[in-house]
């Protein structure tokens, strides 16, 4: 899980709000992790996004281990940004 990562990005978005947004990411291969992270993530000022790497997790964007983060983006109706690149196997 990227919690150092989304920590950097809270710190980063708290000290240019005017400037910056924060999307929060997730890993699959720690589902049962995903809800507790996005909600301390989203209780901080400027989380607008969940940002998903399949490639860099090695791990299909379709998989279950990605459900809770799409469940918490459609309870929040936000964005998610799936990062990834043309021909990808995940």
């Amino acid at each position: 899980m990227s919690i150092a990562g989304n920590r950097l990005t809270a710190e980063a978005v708290g000290q240019f709000p005017d400037r910056l947004f924060g999307e929060a990411a997730a890993s699959p291969h720690h589902p049962e992790r995903i809800r507790a992270e996005l909600m301390h993530c989203f209780a901080s000022p400027g989380f607008r996004a969940i940002k998903l790497h399949p490639d860099l997790a090695a791990y299909s964007i379709e998989g279950p281990g990605y459900a809770p983060a799409w469940e918490f983006a459609a309870e929040r109706g936000c964005l998610v940004l799936v990062h990834t690149f043309h021909g990808s196997h995940y």
